[in-house]
């Protein structure tokens, strides 16, 4: 009966022994350390400063070509632009020639100028409805040359003035042929208006030095005047018998 406990014992005895011998494991889980934070991402860079606008574009000058001379707003250009007598034709004088190619000229090497205005003017000589379209007549053909020769028509616009804008007045022979002319007058430079006001009389303006002093000198053929925006060249009848235009 002992025996029957005995042995039970001995071998709850023997696992334990065995549990002993092969020892017992243990776990200890350490938990993740704290994490350091990471330092904050550098600001980021100052934008550069706007580049400064650029500068307006200074508008360019108006030069003169050839025998075209330029003083303040004015261009003078020497000899006489001529019509036939109480016509609108431009007589093929060299003079009339050398005139109109060198405002063909000025046109080309000025393509800032945008809009020329052809004026023309008469003397008193007749009524002035026939002066009025007669001018008109005459700045038209000038433009046309003009046209015909290369400059665009859209740069070109005619006003015909009649006797209304004499440079002097209308007492003599010599003051009269003054007052025969066509006149170039910028209008638009870059496309922005110019001053409109004509180099005539009526508008404060005067004939140039060198026409004034043919006119005191009793010449019939004066110099011609341009201006920008007043004046160009002078249009007179020549070697008229009867009273001219």
């Amino acid at each position: 009966m002992v025996r029957k406990f005995v042995y039970p014992l001995m071998a709850v005895a023997a696992l334990g022994l065995a549990f002993s011998f092969n020892g017992c494991s243990c776990h200890a889980e350490v938990g993740d350390q704290a994490k350091v934070p990471e330092p904050p991402a550098p600001a980021p860079a100052p934008a550069p400063a706007p580049a400064p606008a650029p500068a307006p574009e200074a508008p360019k000058k108006v030069i003169p070509v050839g025998k075209a001379n330029i003083e303040g707003t004015r261009v003078k250009i020497p000899g006489e632009l001529e019509f036939d007598v109480d016509k609108a034709t431009i007589k093929e004088t060299a003079q009339s020639k050398d005139i109109l190619n060198t405002l063909l000229e000025f046109m080309k090497q000025n393509p800032n100028v945008t809009k020329l205005r052809v004026e023309g003017h008469t003397d008193n000589t007749g009524t002035p409805a026939h002066n009025q379209k007669l001018s008109q007549e005459r700045a038209d053909a000038v433009a046309k040359w003009l046209g015909d020769h290369g400059v665009d028509k859209g740069r070109l616009t005619t006003q015909g003035f009649g006797d209304t804008k004499p440079f002097v007045p209308n007492t003599n022979a010599e003051n009269k042929a003054l007052n025969r002319r066509t006149e170039f007058h910028v209008a638009e430079i870059d496309g922005k208006p110019q001053d409109a006001t004509s180099g005539g009389m009526a508008s404060g303006g005067g004939a140039s030095a060198s026409a004034a002093g043919a006119a005191d000198a009793g010449a019939s053929t004066p110099t011609t005047t341009a201006a920008i925006p007043a004046g160009v060249t002078g249009a007179a009848d020549a070697g008229a018998k009867k009273p001219k235009k």
